[in-house]
């Protein structure tokens, strides 16, 4: 409902219909997220073409591109990547008559992989012992299994998920310091939390001048609320881990002033109240190991997420093999390939990557906003490092 489809649908015109330096419908790659949405593309841009043509009979340009039009790659991604690795099946290793589908129909040889991986690695192994601790395997290797097929899953919206797995790997070896991506990751959801505390304690502020039992008691808590969200905002301010954690145990907040029953401003009072008491349970959860202490658990994991990271890769080769025998592809398999097939780290492919590339003068693409990182990378690399692209999103509408 905010115009995204019509933005693009009307760049689309522009561009064919651009007096000085039209470019070839037939030149363009329109990525939507649905079938559905790439037949409304296309029926859209249709129409405002043929109106175009209404009111200028005589121009053979826009007659041309009407033509051209017909051939325009107006698909979802999964299309696009499916075709061309239809198109480039021996290099892909794949039959070109594949089956394409989400992988449900492979669920049970997905699992009979999944426990045969297993099975090979329980044998008295320290880290594999470690590992189904930390997957809470209490009572079956459910749990880890799970774990083992959901990071596979997420490792396939990366460009190359392998290295996405060595990196993932290398976290737990590396100093716990400022330039370490978990702490800025733990320090910027730390500082959000910091910032919602001022939030709840403005809210129940405004909450309390409609309530008339205790007052005074509420504007001395609002105020003692307040000194500790401006505390804690403050000292987060410094990025310094152990300072942070050191704050924590002081961050204590006493029992409520009791509130009017019936009163719904109370009840407002009380939401925002337990809000904030969340917020700082929150933050004592981030802090509540000093660097040192965070480092070396960090150091202690390292070697059972490297054999967890191992079996992931195991389990990828094992389903891909599964899935060239079946003659099948997951739509995530399909993206994989596809991307190897542009990718600039395959030299192999640079003559078939060219020929693809040149063959867009503009890429545009639809609900960006649900993009992977490897959709991302694919479309920077379609349009020239970006050079050709153009998006619309809506970050509030993200899936």
């Amino acid at each position: 409902g905010s115009g995204k489809t019509a933005v693009l649908a009307e760049r689309v015109l522009r561009l064919i219909t651009d007096k000085l330096n039209p470019v070839s419908a037939d030149r363009l790659l329109i990525v939507t997220f649905t079938n559905d949405a790439a037949a409304e593309m296309r029926s859209r841009i249709e129409k405002k073409l043929y109106e175009k043509c209404l009111e200028n009979p005589a121009d053979r340009g826009l007659l041309r591109q009407k033509y051209l039009l017909q051939s325009a790659d107006i698909c979802t991604i999964d299309s696009f990547c499916i075709n061309l690795v239809r198109d480039n099946f021996e290099l892909c290793g794949v039959s070109p008559d594949f089956k394409v589908g989400d992988g449900s129909e492979l669920n049970e040889a997905k699992n009979l992989i999944l426990k045969s991986i297993f099975e090979k690695n329980i044998s008295g192994n320290k880290n594999f012992d470690m590992l189904l601790d930390m997957a809470g395997c209490n009572y079956n290797e459910q749990n880890l299994l799970n774990l083992i097929s959901d990071i596979y899953d997420y490792s396939l919206n990366m460009p190359f998920p392998d290295e996405f797995l060595n990196n993932l790997v290398d976290l737990y070896k590396i100093p716990f310091d400022n330039s370490h991506p978990w702490y800025k990751m733990m320090f910027n959801s730390a500082k959000e939390t910091a910032l919602a505390l001022k939030e709840h304690v403005k809210a129940a502020a405004d909450a309390s001048v409609f309530i008339e039992k205790n007052k005074e008691s509420l504007k001395r808590d609002c105020e003692t609320l307040s000194l500790l969200a401006d505390e804690l905002c403050d000292i987060l301010e410094f990025r310094d881990w152990d300072r942070a954690v050191n704050a924590m145990p002081a961050a204590n907040i006493a029992r409520s002033p009791s509130l009017e029953k019936d009163n719904p401003f109370s009840a407002v009072y009380k939401l925002h109240r337990e809000e904030f008491k969340k917020s700082v349970l929150k933050l004592k959860d981030i802090f509540d190991k000093n660097k040192s202490e965070t480092e070396r658990e960090l150091k202690m994991c390292f070697e059972p997420v490297a054999l967890l990271c191992g079996l992931v890769k195991e389990f990828s080769e094992e389903f891909f093999k599964l899935c060239a025998d079946k003659n099948y592809l997951t739509f995530a398999l399909s993206e994989q390939l596809a991307f190897n097939l542009l990718c600039e780290k395959n030299g192999e492919n640079a003559k078939i990557r060219e020929r693809i590339i040149s063959g867009y003068d503009g890429v545009l693409v639809d609900e960006f906003q649900d993009v992977n990182d490897l959709q991302s990378r694919m479309f920077e690399i379609l349009s020239d490092s970006g050079k050709r692209l153009f998006t619309v999103g809506d970050v509030k509408q993200s899936i």
